[in-house]
């Protein structure tokens, strides 16, 4: 990891960034453990990566991603932002909210 900083907090609910050399598989499961008393509302996640198809799905990263409103082709990179979430077996999906070409 690279560096976390704090990018807000209002009572209640906190915001924070960690930036990584390359994009990490970050499990929500892991996540909420670590905050301990703090409740995990959603990951967020932004990343650079190229997009690849495997059985049938889209995947960068290691993430299946799940674009909503967003256009997505093999073969390309993009930067990509949405919520990362977990199955209960730890297969890891990121819904993408936002995609734009590299």
């Amino acid at each position: 990891m690279k560096e976390v900083h704090s990018d807000d907090y209002q009572p209640g609910v906190g915001t924070y960034t960690a930036v990584f050399e390359k994009p990490p598989l970050v499990k929500p499961s892991v996540v909420a453990k670590e905050l301990g008393r703090y409740k995990l509302e959603r990951l967020r996640a932004k990343f650079t990566a190229a997009v690849e198809t495997k059985d049938g799905a889209l995947w960068a990263a290691g993430y299946r991603l799940v674009p909503e409103d967003v256009e997505l082709k093999a073969g390309t990179t993009y930067a990509l932002v949405g919520v990362v979430s977990e199955d209960d077996k730890g297969a890891l999906t990121l819904k993408v909210t936002k995609a734009q070409p590299k």
